[in-house]
């Protein structure tokens, strides 16, 4: 049994890893952000424990990953990004 606890936003996920992401860039992922920990296509929803941000699909994955990717420097705690492999193909 996989237990996952917390729904953090864009800007809960940038404290714990101290950087600052823009407004437009926040603005951004939070519309892709969904609030129930059962992510669709298209969504992403942020644990914190563990601390992962789970995508509903690969395309979702790269977004997130494609935004936080230029701060991974300034980061300083690792995040993780999963995306659902079931619902990659139909």
């Amino acid at each position: 049994m996989i237990i996952q606890l917390g729904n953090l936003s864009t800007k809960e996920i940038c404290e714990r890893l101290q950087i600052t992401l823009t407004d437009q860039e926040i603005e951004s992922l939070e519309s892709i952000r969904s609030e129930l920990a059962e992510v669709s296509r298209g969504r992403w929803h942020g644990f914190d424990m563990p601390f992962v941000i789970y995508c509903g699909d690969m395309e979702t994955a790269v977004i997130v990953r494609d935004t936080y990717a230029p701060y991974s420097s300034k980061m300083v705690a690792r995040l993780r990004i999963q995306y659902n492999q079931e619902l990659v193909e139909d």
